[in-house]
């Protein structure tokens, strides 16, 4: 049975200045499954799948079978939320082999996450990405998304290939987004948001003490890693936010309003 240790109070009531950390807000490895990532296919019969070689894993398509074939594959991630970080940076690796289309990366700020990508708009960064030169060797891309503004912003690898262009084996490894955890905001005794959260039958609650406040809350582990996000509308007094799941150690409970942030930590064990 796990124990909760008592929370208490993490972020220094009477500091004024930033709250900064880095934070990964989504990160896939593919290893083994393409993960939270969709797949879907426009246009021909290869989709993207999850590969290995060695000791590597990877999301994989490649649009040869006897000849180069008509496709269109998307790899799409699932919503990232863009708003709450400042300087939000977008990396992976990709490695490539044969002759054809480069694969694309794009995003979308209002695509639903189930329906026909095609059928949303989306924005490319592939200006901005390093893309393999062949011989399946891995290179690594970061991509500034700072400019970048939204709730709910999915990312995707578009792979296209033709009888035409050729196909070209593609493979994606090591996405993640991270950010900082920060805000030009003060952050004093008297902006208290919500009460002195305790854990109890794995739970973590707490009362917000002016329910007129639209709150967010994230949780994160040590390494800032985002482990869960949720928002609070207005007339919401008391939150109960389940933390059974999480292993063994310390985590960070962040409150954020329109202008305040306020951050606690609590220790989980078995």
């Amino acid at each position: 049975m796990k124990k909760f240790l008592p929370i208490f109070l993490f972020s220094c009531l009477n500091l004024i200045g930033p709250l900064s950390g880095q934070v990964v807000l989504h990160e896939e490895a593919f290893d083994g499954s393409l993960g939270s990532w969709t797949s879907y296919n426009a246009l021909g019969p290869q989709t993207w799948q999850a590969e290995s070689y060695q000791d590597r894993e990877y999301a994989y398509i490649n649009g040869y079978s006897g000849g180069a074939i008509d496709n269109e594959d998307w790899l799409i991630s699932p919503a990232v939320n863009l708003d709450e970080y400042d300087d939000e940076v977008l990396s992976f690796e990709n490695a490539a082999n044969f002759d054809g289309p480069d694969v694309q990366l794009v995003y979308a700020l209002d695509y639903d996450g189930v329906s026909d990508p095609t059928a949303t708009t989306w924005y490319s960064l592939s200006d901005q990405i390093n893309l393999s030169p062949g011989d399946y060797e891995f290179v690594e891309s970061e991509v500034d998304l700072s400019s970048i503004a939204g709730s709910s912003v999915h990312f995707a690898f578009v792979y296209q290939s033709s009888t035409g262009d050729g196909a070209r084996s593609v493979e994606i490894d090591n996405f993640m987004v991270q950010a900082e955890l920060s805000s030009s905001v003060k952050e004093i005794s008297k902006s208290a948001l919500i009460s002195s959260p305790t854990v109890s039958q794995e739970l973590l609650q707490f009362e917000i003490l002016d329910p007129s406040k639209a709150l967010t809350f994230g949780i994160y582990d040590m390494n800032g890693r985002s482990l869960q996000s949720r928002a609070v509308q207005p007339l919401t007094s008391d939150v109960k936010i389940p933390v059974g799941q999480f292993s063994t150690g310390m985590y960070l409970l962040v409150v954020r309003s329109e202008n305040i942030v306020k951050t606690f930590k609590f220790v989980v064990s078995h």
